[in-house]
């Protein structure tokens, strides 16, 4: 076993006012049977010409009543200061990709219990404290999700160590649990502690129950506790000497784009973000998701655009223009929220593409994307609106390709659980010297810029408009 601690450094103003109360320093006011009576006379005494002493005013105590949003925040900013322990299992590496190991590493509390979390983790040839490289945290989608070490192996091979982490709280029952994406029947996994993982005073963290849990305490519910995971995550990676503590980035798929989506207005130490189809704005979408986050009690404190602010690394919200799960406006709205905090934030709205953790492995936009903030590669031109016209930014003077407008000729919404068709015309695009029109009867409408980096084909998009 292989211990990796973090400095704990606990913040004193965080913690009184975690307790609900400030408290002033004790102040002695005299306890009655410390006081003696004198019995001699008037005229047994000299008298005392000296000045009575006066017992000095105190303030009264001021309680501190903190909103329950208030302590969620306090609670999940101290996690970025945890302790983490990492425990190592051999016999759950994976067994086909060679160098990517399984580990525990410290989860929330619960109450007077702890929980682990199990994760892949791995590092690129060469990675040492000499020569120490570029990391990012999976998060992986579904609401029975599993980490994947073939996940890892490939950020690995792109010169990154990576750790890919279950927040569904799932435990490996063998080395090839976590080889390949779809174990449809979960039977390579526990859904609770067990043999090998289990140890006295630890529990199992609550699954994945689509929010169901969300009236519970903060630390009883589901999302809380994949937050606290990813954070933790990144803890462990910036404690080892073998990575750039400034070059960890994060990306998470479906379920696992909501989480990173809310991960980064808590944890901005991320140098980068690449939410994948999941995103803010949940409550607006056109989808089930909608619902999700409306109902019960709890989940207002799960909107992830309600600390976007804190955003302030590059994003780039990867998703498609008509997906099921999620609704694009959902996807814009979070784009256009967390571009102001970074000019290299992005929009990429892929049309004709598929939703799955595989189909984001065989794109290549996100590693393009990391290797512009990390590894000094080329940007991915943006794509701006202006006076009503598409306007490119292009630092890195890539060759753009094509421009295209995607339009409806109705309103944007889902019909039956379906998203609108889009249709599309292709602008000439010379040099830069391009004219755009509207085509008859369009209502919504966005632009997009196609273009190869490394010899791979990329997409920039606009945000929808909506035609008044």
């Amino acid at each position: 076993m292989r211990i990796i601690s973090i400095l704990l450094v606990l913040c004193t103003l965080l913690s009184l006012a975690a307790c609900g109360t400030v408290e002033q320093p004790p102040v002695s006011t005299g306890d009655p049977a410390d006081i003696t009576v004198d019995d001699t006379t008037a005229e047994d005494t000299v008298p005392d010409t000296t000045e009575p002493e006066t017992e000095p005013e105190t303030e009264p105590e001021t309680e501190v009543r903190l909103t329950m949003e208030e302590k969620l925040v306090i609670s999940l900013l101290d996690a970025l200061e945890k302790e983490i322990t990492v425990q190592e299992y051999p016999e759950f590496d994976s067994a086909a990709h060679a160098g990517v190991k399984a580990i525990t590493y410290t989860g929330a509390d619960i109450g007077d219990n702890k929980t682990k979390v199990f994760a892949y983790i791995g590092f690129p040839e060469g990675a040492s404290a000499d020569n120490p490289v570029p990391a990012v945290v999976l998060v992986h989608g579904s609401q029975a999700g599993i980490p994947y070490a073939q996940w890892v192996k490939i950020w690995n091979d792109r010169g990154y160590a990576a750790i890919s982490l279950s927040t569904s709280n799932f435990f490996p029952l063998n080395n090839v649990a976590g080889d390949k994406e779809y174990n449809e029947e979960l039977e390579h996994w526990s859904r609770e502690l067990y043999g090998p993982f289990l140890e006295e005073g630890y529990m199992t963290a609550p699954h994945n129950d689509a929010m169901n849990d969300s009236t519970k305490p903060f630390p009883m519910q589901w999302m809380y506790n994949a937050l606290t995971a990813v954070i933790h995550a990144n803890n462990l990676l910036r404690a080892d000497e073998r990575i750039d503590s400034e070059k960890i980035g994060i990306t998470g798929v479906s379920w696992g784009g909501v989480v990173t989506s809310l991960a980064i207005g808590y944890d901005n130490r991320f140098a980068f973000a690449i939410p994948v189809y999941g995103s803010g704005y949940l409550t607006e979408a056109h989808t089930g998701f909608a619902d999700l986050f409306s109902k019960g009690r709890n989940p207002q404190y799960w909107l992830a655009e309600k600390r976007f602010q804190y955003a302030d690394m590059p994003i780039l919200w990867l998703c498609m223009n008509n997906d099921a799960p999620f609704s694009l406006n959902s996807n814009v709205k979070s784009y256009l929220d967390t571009l102001p905090n970074n000019e290299d934030t992005r929009l990429s709205a892929i049309s004709g593409w598929g939703h799955s953790h595989g189909s984001t492995w065989n794109r290549f936009d996100s590693f393009i994307f990391a290797d512009s903030v990390c590894k000094d590669g080329a940007k991915m031109p943006a794509l701006l609106m202006k006076d009503g016209v598409p306007v490119v930014v292009n630092p890195s003077d890539v060759k753009i390709d094509s421009l295209k407008i995607y339009y409806l000729t109705e309103e944007f919404a889902y019909t039956d659980g379906k998203a609108p068709t889009w249709s599309t015309k292709r602008f000439k695009y010379n040099d830069g010297n391009y004219t755009v029109e509207l085509p008859e009867g369009t209502k919504v409408y966005y632009y997009e810029i196609s273009y190869k980096i490394d010899g791979k084909v990329c997409y920039t998009t606009t945000e929808m408009i909506t035609v008044e």
